[in-house]
């Protein structure tokens, strides 16, 4: 729940929270399921955390599912626009 909060705190939409429907144990920080379409989607969760694995499950809609693994520590820094001074 704290990573879903997280999630939505940087504007992503979050949908339903549960365990892992596959029931997985994920070695590593956290896995992003998707299928060709939620791609972009997937691609934009992993810039919150950078060092999951990527895994087309060719599921057929739009939803993307992240599964937090036991490396999980925290999302990664949120990224930031830098500003130049017109002139």
């Amino acid at each position: 729940a704290g990573v879903a909060r997280s999630m939505r705190e940087r504007g992503y939409e979050v949908g339903e929270i549960d365990n892992d429907p596959l029931e997985k144990s994920i070695k590593g920080v956290a896995e992003i399921r998707y299928g060709d379409s939620g791609r972009a989607a997937a691609r934009s969760v992993r810039l919150a955390v950078r060092d999951a694995k990527l895994i087309n499950d060719k599921r057929t809609d739009e939803t993307v599912d992240l599964v937090i693994g036991d490396g999980y520590e925290k999302l990664s820094p949120a990224p930031t626009c830098a500003t130049r001074a017109a002139g």
